[in-house]
């Protein structure tokens, strides 16, 4: 299936595919993100399999995103994001 987007499992570097310019503000496609996405979840399993509780997982990984939102200048835009999830997640509904 990665080969179909010019991605391999090799640890050679990302063979990212052409994403088109979305510039409206609409989410990128999937094929934007399955490279990296791929290589977080390997990373995450790496964690699980090697005896981490799956807690100290879940809080390390919200660090990342708080971190992550501060190196593109976004923190601020944050709270209302996780509170956008929170309430998605006590309603039952899907969270992208």
């Amino acid at each position: 299936m990665w080969k179909d987007y010019g991605l391999d499992d090799d640890d050679t570097g990302p063979v990212i595919p052409p994403v088109m310019d979305l510039g409206d503000g609409t989410t990128p496609p999937f094929e934007a993100f399955a490279h990296v996405s791929r290589r977080m979840l390997d990373g995450y399993s790496l964690l699980v399999s090697s005896g981490f509780k799956p807690e100290a997982i879940g809080m390390a990984m919200i660090g990342a995103t708080v971190n992550f939102y501060d190196m593109l200048g976004m923190r601020e835009v944050l709270p209302n994001i996780l509170r956008s999830i929170a309430d998605s997640i006590d309603s039952d509904d899907a969270v992208h």
